[in-house]
């Protein structure tokens, strides 16, 4: 009975894990902008597009790193201070 349980709790935590990876997060930018002459003729017209999409757990790896790094630098700060 206890090897159906751990067989039951690791399939569980494996598909926990598989849908962690596959969250994507979506980002879009839409900007335009429009410089009209005196005459009404348009003079300038710029428009920038971009739809991205990354990994969330990448991110959030990243992420970790940059707290670990600065966390390991304010110890070693506060060691040579003293």
């Amino acid at each position: 009975m206890e090897d159906s349980m751990k067989n039951t709790a690791l399939s569980n935590c494996k598909s926990c894990i598989q849908r962690l990876r596959s969250m994507k997060v979506k980002d879009s930018l839409d900007f335009s902008m429009k410089i009209i002459c005196e005459d009404d003729v348009p003079c300038f017209d710029k428009s920038i597009r971009s739809e991205s999409e990354f990994n969330l757990i990448k991110t959030l790896g990243v992420a970790m790193l940059v707290g670990a790094g600065i966390s390991l630098l304010c110890a070693l700060g506060s060691v040579f201070k003293k």
